[in-house]
């Protein structure tokens, strides 16, 4: 996550992904290999829930959350 920014009480979430290309998303949006759907964004991170498989094999959700990066590139 790179920043944030807020259009008529949306909030948007900045994010960069790995070849560095930019996105707006939002909440509701999915992104990630692991079929993250976003929670919710504020000032300083996205939550997101992953569903990922355990270490037996089952199907499980897992929340992470995107912090806001203080990297510049």
């Amino acid at each position: 996550m790179v920043g944030v920014m807020e259009n008529d009480a949306q909030m948007w979430g900045i994010i960069r992904d790995p070849e560095g290309s930019v996105h707006r998303v939002r909440t509701g949006n999915y992104l990630g290999m692991n079929y993250g759907k976003i929670l919710s964004i504020a000032q300083d991170g996205i939550a997101v829930r992953e569903i990922v498989k355990n270490a037996q094999g089952e199907w499980e959700e897992r929340n992470t959350e995107l912090a806001l990066s203080t990297r510049e590139e």
